[in-house]
């Protein structure tokens, strides 16, 4: 950074108008491109679409004007080491208040790492509830947007709100009358005006709230009626189609009216999950709900027989548009493979080994540490270009997936050379691991390349014939087995079977794994458009 910058940004009061103008040529040269907004949207929408979720969602690049004001607002601070987080914005305004929770569990699913701010509540006071997320955004986004961005105290992040129908509105007028302009409420004759605002949005909620029980009402009337698609259309209260049930689930569900209290009775937030888990994208009807709580939780013989036979569990199909290029072909890179030999007659099998670990460190370091890098900088760089045309929404989710899978290979290549790294460095000390840790540490690796070995028949499999499940098997397993070697390690170092240093090189292997692992699973989420059940 030059120095008239560092001057802004690391001044925080008595901005003159030099300084400011500085940092508006700045901010100046930040572009956001199109396809972002586009990319950013079926990132958070796609899983609301997918169950059914009432929703509208908004998206919105800060202005000009507003990053200036925000990067010079004293009571901020933003530096080097605190940075602005909300440059992309996207707001969920959701029909239904008990759907936020469920929206926010979803986007935890897309972005683990996010952190929230939820407001809470308590038995004195109204006021507003919000439920705002930050988050990373995906690298092939923040690689689109100008570089200049983010030499400003600018993260990389884009925020989330989640709000209802009823307080979108009033957020409106509050964040446009009351907090961008506080002088007007100081006054003593204004805290009357204060109060009514907020009497307002104690109404809102009790609204939100009362649509939510009338609904269970009117569920609960239409459950004893036998009205079951009623029923349904009131407790489950998703986007589906109008279709009547068929007479065949109706004769089901009248002959046998546990069936019916069952399907009531089940938990909304149960369903959905259950239907991000195991359907890509399904039709959503008073039939295909009763076959899914079916298929997951009820597994009656007589609904199962009549599923099959109706053929309610069909996903959707989609006609590619006319207007659709065909991709042209990837290019197929060829990774090296090479044999080492070590002559052992004249040495034993631990110094054999410490040579063997040398020479493969070494040849990471000196022909593989850039070759993955710049294998995803290619693929993901021709990628950008071939979305820059007129593509179908379904072809761009494909191409989001392939940036998404080369990310992830890349991060694989970059935690094998982790491992290669620590083994290096744990055979260049004087202490060694026990048989025990080596025996945990085999089991480990075992577990990790069966993982690889199952995502690499995934996919190469072009017929749809491997079962992606044993890939999160295997991802659990590989978990569950850190989480216990974590905690053994803690006794054996405190019972001195091993000192404190071999237990860090132990346990760095069998971390490193882990996150291995992770990547690998998320490339299989990639590649098969499916999320493992949590």
């Amino acid at each position: 950074m030059n120095q008239d910058y560092n001057k802004v940004i690391n001044r925080h009061i008595d901005l003159d108008d030099n300084d400011i103008e500085t940092l508006r040529q700045k901010v100046s040269q930040i572009t956001v491109p199109e396809t972002v907004a586009d990319d950013m949207r079926e990132i958070i929408e796609g899983p609301l679409n997918r169950c059914g979720i009432y929703h509208r969602i908004f998206y919105r690049v800060k202005s000009e004007d507003s990053i200036v004001t925000k990067l010079t607002n004293v009571s901020k601070n933003y530096n080097a080491y605190h940075k602005m987080q909300d440059l992309i914005g996207l707001r969920i305004v959701l029909y239904y208040v008990d759907d936020i929770k469920i929206c926010k569990d979803l986007i935890e699913r897309e972005f683990p790492e996010c952190e929230w701010a939820v407001s809470s509540q308590t038995t004195s006071e109204f006021k507003s509830m919000k439920t705002n997320g930050v988050m990373s955004l995906p690298k092939y986004i923040a690689d689109r947007i100008s570089p200049q961005t983010w030499e400003l105290p600018i993260d990389k992040t884009f925020e989330v709100q989640i709000r209802t129908m009823a307080f979108e509105g009033w957020h409106e007028i509050e964040h446009d009358m009351r907090y961008k302009y506080t002088k007007m409420w100081e006054h003593d004759e204004s805290r009357h005006y204060a109060r009514k605002l907020n009497s307002v949005l104690a109404t809102l909620e009790l609204c939100d709230d009362s649509i939510i029980s009338m609904l269970e009402e009117m569920g609960h009337t239409y459950y004893k009626e036998k009205d079951w698609n009623s029923m349904i259309r009131c407790h489950y209260h998703l986007r589906i189609t109008p279709d009547d049930l068929h007479p065949q689930l109706q004769e089901i569900l009248d002959g046998n009216i546990s069936i019916g209290k069952f399907i009531y009775k089940l938990e909304r937030a149960d369903f959905i999950m259950t239907l991000m888990d195991c359907y890509k994208d399904i039709e959503l009807s008073s039939n295909s709900i009763i076959a899914i709580i079916n298929e997951h939780f009820l597994h009656n013989k007589e609904i199962s027989e009549a599923v099959s036979k109706l053929g309610l569990l069909k996903e959707k199909s989609y006609e590619q548009p006319n207007r659709e290029k065909a991709l042209p072909t990837l290019t197929r890179f060829n990774v090296f493979r090479s044999l080492t030999y070590l002559k052992e007659s004249d040495i034993d099998s631990e110094l054999i080994f410490m040579a063997a670990s040398e020479i493969i460190h070494k040849w990471i370091i000196e022909k593989y540490e850039n070759i993955s890098d710049n294998m995803e900088l290619e693929i993901a760089n021709y990628l950008n270009q071939v979305s820059e045309g007129r593509l179908s929404s379904e072809s761009k989710l494909k191409i989001r997936a392939m940036l998404r899978e080369v990310t992830e290979i890349e991060s694989i290549g970059d935690s094998c050379y982790n491992l290669a790294r620590t083994i290096n460095h744990k055979y260049r000390g004087n202490e060694d691991f026990t048989e025990k840790q080596y025996s945990h540490i085999h089991q480990m690796f075992q577990l990790t390349d069966d993982a690889l070995n199952q995502m690499v028949s995934l996919v190469e499999d072009e017929g749809h014939q491997v079962d992606v499940n044993k890939s999160f098997n295997l991802e659990n397993e590989i978990n569950n087995y850190r989480s216990q070697l974590k905690n053994q390690n803690v006794l054996d170092v405190n019972n001195k079977e091993y000192d404190y240093q071999m237990g860090v090189h132990y346990m760095d292997l069998i971390g490193e794994c882990e996150k291995l692992g992770d990547y690998i699973v998320n490339v299989v989420e990639a590649r098969t458009d499916m999320k493992e059940k949590k």
